[in-house]
């Protein structure tokens, strides 16, 4: 359950194309990751590998990531 809704949450940061709100739900994923209430493999699996890596580089954008094209 958790993992389809940072799943859902993923595919609409994507959607918006908002490095802000993809940036936010990293953070939230993260802290859930830390807590162990799930895995990255788990989002990953629900949401695949391209729209996690699509997720990934909206994330890097952001955080101004050298090896992102703005």
């Amino acid at each position: 359950m958790i993992a389809r809704d940072f799943a859902r949450r993923i595919r609409e940061a994507i959607g918006y194309n908002s490095p802000a709100v993809a940036v936010a739900i990293e953070e939230d994923l993260e802290s859930a990751i830390d807590f162990g209430k799930l895995t990255s493999a788990e989002v990953v699996a629900v949401c695949g590998k391209a729209q996690f890596a699509e997720f990934q580089r909206l994330v890097a954008s952001r955080s101004g990531d050298p090896g992102v094209a703005p």
